[in-house]
């Protein structure tokens, strides 16, 4: 009769032991299949900075950074806003035929753009008066303007608010009082009658950059060498939200740009 029992006792522990097998099987099984189906965010997705170089394209190297100008030759310029679809630069099929991009305007963390946006008739953004978005850039036929909202422009096609002016009227800014931070720097700029890109990068990594503090020693120091005087210069939005394309350099964003400026 006890031999009997313990036999009993041993199945029950053994069908015990089977089922909480089964049950952990089942459970890793559950854990697993729902794993696999996890969405990485897109922020993770997101492509890495490319940069395609020409061998004969000559790189300027400043305090540490890499400068590059672009001369902006075009026929026409539109501003292509971007924050409602977020696209990244390199899947917009209205920025194929774009000789020259660049980043725009600022944006908050609710996705709404900061300053003055105009694009013909239609505003975007209103005007917002600031120490930091005090750079208007207008553009009127083949014509391109950087002033800081008190210069009169007879019907520009585009006006946005960016910031801050580095160079205005070949006076520099004080800029020392603006949030300091080493990022990439994406500007525009006037000399004479013929406008430019520039960027300036780390070498080493291509989301940094000068700090605002150190832009007017770069850009002085440019200037002399390259026996060039910026009448005007408006930092753009720079960092991993920012965009440079010339025909021989494409440095991609990394997080959403507000707008792009698009010359065809």
């Amino acid at each position: 009769m006890q031999e009997s029992r313990n036999l009993r006792n041993e199945n029950r522990i053994s069908k015990s032991f089977f089922r909480i097998l089964i049950i952990a099987g089942l459970i890793f099984v559950y854990v697993f299949s729902k794993n696999s189906n996890v969405k990485i965010s897109d922020t993770s997705l997101a492509p890495t900075p490319t940069l395609i170089s020409e061998e004969n394209s000559d790189i300027i190297n400043i305090n540490g950074y890499n400068f590059y100008l672009t001369e902006l030759e075009y026929s026409s310029v539109k501003l292509i806003y971007n924050l409602n679809s977020k696209a990244h630069s390199t899947d917009r099929e209205d920025l194929e035929d774009c000789k020259y991009i660049s980043s725009t305007f600022f944006y908050d963390k609710n996705n709404r753009a900061l300053g003055l946006i105009k694009i013909g008739k239609n505003q975007l953004s209103p005007d917002r008066k600031n120490n930091v978005l005090n750079a208007y850039i207008k553009t009127t036929d083949q014509n391109l303007f950087i002033d800081d909202g008190n210069e009169f422009t007879n019907n520009p096609d585009i006006v946005f608010q960016s910031g801050p002016l580095v160079k205005l009227k070949g006076v520099y800014q004080n800029i020392n009082n603006v949030l300091d931070e080493n990022a990439r720097r994406v500007l525009i700029a006037k000399s004479n009658e013929k406008s430019f890109l520039i960027l300036l990068v780390d070498p080493n990594n291509l989301f940094s950059g000068p700090k605002f503090s150190e832009l007017k020693d770069v850009l002085k120091s440019f200037e002399k060498m390259e026996n060039i005087t910026f009448d005007s210069i408006a930092n753009l939005d720079g960092g991993s939200a920012s965009v440079y394309k010339n025909q021989e350099n494409y440095f991609t964003e990394y997080s959403t740009v507000g707008g792009f400026l698009c010359f065809e």
